[in-house]
Order: structure tokens, then C-alpha cells, then sequence
């Protein structure tokens, strides 16, 4: 699996809704409309590790644009690609950017795609929470707080900047420290 891209959402504990849980450090959006609950925008990564069916959904907000499948090898006319090492990072109140989980073996969509029929993922009267990343349960992993320790560098080369997707070179020498600390985490 080469294909690897970083993610950046909203620190959680669990992403499992708000129910038990709040969302912080999740850029403008979660600080302009406190807790980024609005009727027009809800903050669709609130659910990125809540299981649905053998499956995880998630969301990453893209103010421009879509993700650039063929910075992961696809035709510019595919709308997914699969096989994709998606890494999700975070804002952490104490330590800068940090890897908070991953979905191995990833299909990635180039646009938002609705949600599955009975995910929960829509609330009464309000839009549907849609995602953008699927992969099968058994390929995620959502780290304990405590063991969220490996930061992202933020700005400058060689690092991820202002957008909330990063596609990493392929030869950097900071994907296989990713992939190796991926391995040795599980």
C-alpha cells in the first residue's frame, strides 16, 4: 500500500457524535459556529470512527475544490480510488498536530458522497452527514488520547500546510516513519 494521504478534522475522544463528546481545534468553522453545529453545516466528522454495517465513514471539510485523486495514482476521471492509507490528524490542545487514528486499505472519493440508508448520519430536519473516506471496521483504528504522540509537521517543506489534505511525496523519508509507527502502534 503506497498510496497515503493526511486528513485534518476536529480533535474528539471518540467521533462517535456529540452525544458524550465535544469537538475542538477544528479550524474556523468549529470556532465560528461553536461546536460547528449549524442547520446548514453540521460537523460531519463528529462520526469518523462511529462503526455502520463492517464499516467506518469519514469526513474531512474541503473549503475549495475536491481531493485530487491522481495525486494517489487515479485517472482524473475516476471518482474514487481504493487501497489508500488514510491518515487523520488533529489539533491537539497540548501538542501541536497529531496522528489521532487511520483507515487502511481506503476508498477515497474525489466529492462528498451521502450517507448510507439507517447510518445515522442525518439528523432530523437537518442535512445529512456524508463522508468523503470508507474502508471495512476491521481496517480502522482510532487511538486513545493518551497514545496520540506522533506530530504532523504543520508549515514550511516537506510539510502539511493550511488545507486539511495533505498528499505526502511518495519518497519522503516521513511516510515510512508513519507507516513504521502504523505497524508498531497496532
Amino acid at each position: 500500500m503506497n498510496r497515503m494521504i493526511f486528513l485534518n478534522i476536529g480533535w474528539m475522544e471518540n467521533y462517535q457524535g456529540l452525544e458524550d463528546d465535544h469537538i475542538a481545534s477544528g479550524g474556523s468553522f468549529v470556532r465560528q459556529y461553536n461546536n460547528g453545529e449549524t442547520d446548514d453545516y453540521p460537523p460531519c466528522e463528529i462520526r469518523n470512527f462511529q462503526p455502520y454495517e463492517g464499516y467506518m465513514y469519514g469526513f474531512v471539510r474541503i473549503t475549495r475544490g475536491s481531493i485530487r485523486l491522481e495525486r494517489q495514482g487515479a485517472s482524473p476521471k475516476n471518482n474514487s480510488a481504493d487501497g489508500i492509507l488514510v491518515v487523520w490528524v488533529a489539533k491537539s490542545p497540548s501538542d501541536g498536530t497529531v496522528i489521532v487514528g487511520w483507515f487502511k486499505n481506503a476508498t477515497v472519493y474525489r466529492n462528498h458522497q451521502l450517507p448510507p440508508k439507517g447510518s445515522r448520519r442525518k439528523r432530523e430536519g437537518r442535512h445529512e452527514w456524508g463522508y468523503r473516506v470508507s474502508a471495512k471496521e476491521e481496517d480502522c483504528e482510532l487511538l486513545p488520547i493518551e497514545r496520540r504522540v506522533f506530530e504532523v509537521p504543520r508549515g514550511g517543506k516537506g510539510a502539511m500546510g493550511q488545507s486539511n489534505v495533505w498528499y505526502v511525496e511518495v519518497n519522503s523519508d516521513f511516510r515510512q516513519e508513519v507507516r513504521d509507527y502504523i505497524a508498531q502502534t497496532k
